[in-house]
């Protein structure tokens, strides 16, 4: 029997990363519910970064940033 192999893409794009996340999440059966929300948290990251730049750009600077970003031009609770 032929063993499986995975691909790695290593020059991901933040989207391209999205998109595989969410394929796995289908894959491990999330309700649409679960998988709507997380695709809507993802329309201010995508306010607040530019979703073609690679993976590897963001880092836990970025993420101190985006936190930031989001206490200050949202109204996001510090929980979500």
């Amino acid at each position: 029997m032929e063993k499986i192999t995975m691909s790695k893409k290593s020059n991901l794009s933040i989207q391209e990363a999205f998109d595989l996340f969410i394929r796995k999440c289908k894959i491990k059966n999330l309700t649409g519910l679960s998988i709507s929300s997380y695709e809507k948290k993802m329309v201010h990251f995508y306010e607040f970064i530019n979703k073609s730049e690679p993976i590897t750009a963001v880092t836990k600077d970025t993420v101190d940033d985006y936190i930031l970003w989001l206490r200050e031009n949202t109204e996001a609770n510090d929980i979500t």
